[in-house]
């Protein structure tokens, strides 16, 4: 382990734990629109996935602790722990480990990616060794870890105190989807992220150094790129798409290729074993600490072995989980340490981390939840020095044309942590209370290459990610600290402060500001050659319409096709303000991403404003697949100068007839009374148990789209 790494891990130990106390498992609502969500899998006291013979002596959080509570901490049942050697490198600890115990190094055979690595390992990286409980057929028992721990206490150089659970840890969000509601949306997103000019820009400057763009998430490059593979989980997939969407507008294939992915979440569930091609939902710490090291060290590889490779390197971690216990975040034990000692070697090599800030688990009740999700509250930590990268043996590879420390006076977190506001620069309805950052991007409406609408910090850390790519294009020879200085120097100033930050000051907190591509390239490029462009543009204001105005008229449109099949229904009673209960339902450290296909991406509240009757419009139609799944639904609303939230839950007809679509039904529409919305979201349970929250767009009522009567035509004279 690199010289002054413990040292590092007490000072993040201490902060983690005593500032950064929070209680939930995802980044976003229950499967909601971000990769952030509360996994329905996840086992809870007195019944779950640990029921059953041998395993009923695993408590839950709330329980009374078992044997093993410091080292398996929250997370009873998990198959993998991971520990840190004193010395050597034998992580089999001399051949001793139970029979249905292997034991490998982390970083160097954890998975197929670090295990097809070239580069030996770097210091450090040696000493995190994996224990893997490898009998399929039934649960693990106390018995198991007992015996393990045995053999680890007889070790001379593996310490107990080093050990811990690898815990499910980061997750990751003619009808309503005719094509011209989809290009109304795209035509707001790219221009509430001012990237409208983004076309012709790359297209007449396309001579830009190259950067990588490493998207640590559910998909695998041999899965997007095989036809035969289809990733389990299409999160990573829309993440990498809204990335090449900002940095690769005019679609060169050169441009493409550099957006890479990289399996971060390949686990379906609680007990299942990693799927490192097809991927899956869900993801430990030491899956993560996996990825970021393939993530840089495969970039290293490819630069030694091609001059012209991309020289910078940014990774976007569009997930992050809640950190429940002190051991989901006690960076003196194995799986927070890996991660920890990852992100000081990307940092190390120049590299940009960003990751999302994060979102609530349930939209009526924000109040339960506080705080960023982990990695995003790394942001608290510095990146290390060059004195400090020196010390731990990690040496960049040309920092002379491309220099890794910050200059002195800048920004430098080890992770920069991305908030999400809507079009009007308002948190999204689930923000999490105490969860903003300095640096937000727009979190609302992220279509890539498709035509599903996504929502969450996930998709505003995408945002920033692409913005980071194209600055960097034409100025490789900034740091990646003042990359960020100018894309956060160059944003729109909100009317927030920060909630958390590197050396935070609640008094004197930083302002919030948005991120604008078009300004951030703008100041990157001036007074800079001829090849780097100068847009000319700045940060503005948000738009009155939030430039939702052609979505809102194609929506109209739409309505006033005849061949639209319409639904209506008429909610009678009035919202009602939500009810919550006392503290956060019980939860692990188990996360889970968004759904690959948003059930309702296009759905809409129209709202007409000064009125006292169900004359509002919610308008829906949900995808193909779920027809036929929905049981139940709830809107969210969040009314202007209201600081609860209310809710409409909807009947058993709108049910019906949202499990009627596709057939008689194109569109289903409820009229209601919310003349003062301001934002919502709708939140669906499915029939296997599983719900989803999907933010829904706030528009105020257009007239309706009227065609031109024809024009007389004179009578034929005889």
């Amino acid at each position: 382990m690199g010289i002054g790494l413990k040292d590092d891990m007490t000072k993040a130990r201490l902060f983690l734990a005593g500032v950064l106390v929070l209680s939930a498992c995802d980044l976003e609502a229950p499967d909601s629109e971000d990769v952030e969500a509360l996994d329905e899998e996840t086992p809870h006291a007195g019944g779950g996935a640990h029921e059953g013979a041998g395993a009923g002596d695993l408590q839950s959080p709330g329980a009374e602790q078992h044997p093993f509570s410091l080292e398996i901490g929250v997370c009873p049942g998990a198959k993998r722990v991971i520990g840190i050697l004193d010395s050597g490198t034998d992580c089999s600890l001399g051949g001793a480990l139970p029979s249905q115990w292997t034991g490998t190094q982390l970083f160097a055979s954890g998975s197929p990616g670090v295990s097809a690595l070239t580069e030996p390992l770097p210091p450090g990286f040696e000493a995190f060794c994996a224990f893997d409980y490898t009998d399929t057929e039934g649960e693990i028992a106390l018995a198991d870890y007992s015996a393990l721990f045995s053999v680890v206490d007889a070790a001379p150089n593996l310490q107990r105190s080093s050990m811990s659970a690898d815990c499910r840890g980061e997750f990751e969000q003619g009808d309503l989807h005719d094509p011209s509601v989809g290009t109304g949306l795209r035509q707001a997103f790219t221009a509430n992220i001012d990237w409208d000019g983004g076309l012709q820009i790359d297209t007449d400057y396309a001579d830009r150094d190259h950067v990588e763009v490493a998207v640590l998430d559910t998909a695998s490059e041999a899965a997007l790129n095989d036809p035969q593979l289809t990733p389990t989980h299409a999160h990573g997939a829309q993440m990498a798409g809204l990335i090449e969407a900002i940095d690769c507008p005019a679609q060169r294939p050169e441009c493409l290729e550099r957006v890479r992915n990289v399996m971060a979440l390949p686990r379906t569930d609680w007990s299942a074993a990693p799927s490192w091609v097809e991927g899956g939902r869900t993801g430990t710490q030491g899956d993560l600490a996996m990825a970021v090291f393939e993530a840089v060290q495969g970039w290293r590889a490819r630069r030694i072995a091609d001059p012209d490779a991309a020289s910078r390197l940014v990774l976007n971690l569009s997930l992050g989980w809640e950190r429940l216990g002190d051991q989901a975040v006690d960076t003196s034990r194995g799986p927070a340490a890996a991660l920890l000692l990852a992100l000081q070697h990307a940092s190390c090599n120049g590299a940009l981390t960003l990751a999302a800030a994060g979102n609530v688990a349930d939209d009526r009740c924000p109040d339960l939840y506080s705080g960023p999700l982990a990695p995003a509250s790394f942001e608290a930590m510095a990146a290390p020095t060059g004195a400090e990268c020196s010390t731990f043996g990690f040496a960049a590879l040309d920092e002379v044309n491309h220099p890794v420390a910050a200059p002195a006076g800048s920004y430098a977190p080890l992770v920069h942590a991305v908030g999400a506001l809507d079009e009007f620069d308002a948190p999204l309805i689930n923000a999490r209370p105490g969860g903003m950052p300095r640096l937000a991007a727009l979190g609302a409406h992220g279509l890539g290459s498709g035509d599903q609408a996504l929502a969450g910090s996930s998709v505003s850390t995408a945002v920033v990610a692409g913005t980071a790519a194209v600055v960097w294009s034409y100025r490789p020879e900034l740091t990646a600290a003042e990359v960020m200085d100018t894309i956060y120097a160059n944003g729109y100033a909100t009317s927030d402060s920060a909630d958390f930050g590197l050396g935070h000051d609640p008094m004197a907190a930083a302002t919030v500001r948005r991120v604008s591509v078009c300004a951030a390239l703008d100041a990157a490029c001036t007074d800079q050659s001829a090849a780097c462009p100068v847009p000319g543009c700045a940060a503005t204001a948000p738009a009155e319409d939030g430039y939702l105005t052609a979505y809102a008229d194609a929506v109209a449109q739409v309505l006033s096709d005849p061949s639209t099949a319409i639904d209506d229904h008429v909610e009678g009673s009035d919202a009602v303000a939500a009810v919550c209960p006392e503290s956060a339902p019980g939860m692990t450290n188990l996360s889970t991403p968004q759904p690959p296909l948003p059930i309702c991406s296009h759905c809409t509240v129209v709202k007409k404003p000064g009125t006292t009757k169900a004359d509002d419009q919610l308008l829906m139609t949900i995808a193909p697949d779920y027809v036929g799944n929905v049981v139940a639904l709830t809107l969210v609303i969040q009314q202007a100068q209201a600081d609860d939230r209310h809710v409409f839950e909807l009947d058993a007809e709108v049910i019906a007839s949202l499990n009627s679509q596709g057939g008689e039904v194109d569109v289903t529409r409820v009229f209601l009374d919310a003349p003062d919305a301001e934002t919502g979201s709708l939140e669906f349970v499915l029939v296997d148990g599983s719900v989803q929250s999907n933010r829904v767009a706030v528009t105020t009522e257009v007239a309706p789209v009227q065609e031109p009567e024809p024009e007389p035509q004179p009578e034929p004279q005889p």
